[in-house]
């Protein structure tokens, strides 16, 4: 996914959202997701994968972070991730830990892309995500992360 976003990027920041092709990326699509910045500094789910869609447990799509995620430490983790990308106007790889004695231990590994209309400024994010866990029902459980977790990665791409 980070090769397809440096193609569409070229020599220049970022891509336009625009130029992502879902047809070009069809096998990564269950594991996609498009995020508009709305608002100056939230952002609102365009596209989820039915990978990630089940995870959330609720339609997403056309939400804010803030309606889907339970308010927490985890949320503000997840905004925080975004708003860096939003700022620093670079991908970002993070991972992440989760579970505690009711809920199996699984990792979510994310990569935040951003995208701009005016080649300056972030105004949507191209985003991929998968968990590593043995049970994804788990991970469903799990989903209002009042459980703990522990950022694991943080990384910023060029």
């Amino acid at each position: 996914l980070y090769v397809y976003w440096r193609e569409k990027k070229q020599l220049r920041s970022m891509p336009r959202r625009d130029e992502i092709d879902p047809s070009e990326i069809s096998m990564l699509l269950p594991h996609i997701m498009l995020v508009d910045v709305v608002d100056g500094d939230q952002f609102r789910f365009r596209m989820v994968g039915t990978a990630l869609d089940g995870v959330v447990g609720v339609n997403a799509t056309g939400r804010k972070i803030d309606e889907v995620m339970a308010a927490g430490p985890y949320a503000d983790y997840v905004q925080g991730i975004f708003r860096e990308v939003l700022d620093q106007k670079v991908p970002l790889y993070a991972e992440c830990e989760h579970g505690d004695e009711s809920v199996q231990p699984h990792a979510t590994l994310r990569l935040v892309m951003p995208l701009s209309d005016d080649g300056e400024n972030v105004t949507a994010a191209l985003v991929g995500q998968v968990f590593d866990a043995d049970d994804i029902d788990a991970v469903i459980r799990a989903g209002d992360e009042a459980g703990s977790f522990e950022e694991g990665v943080r990384v910023l791409l060029p």
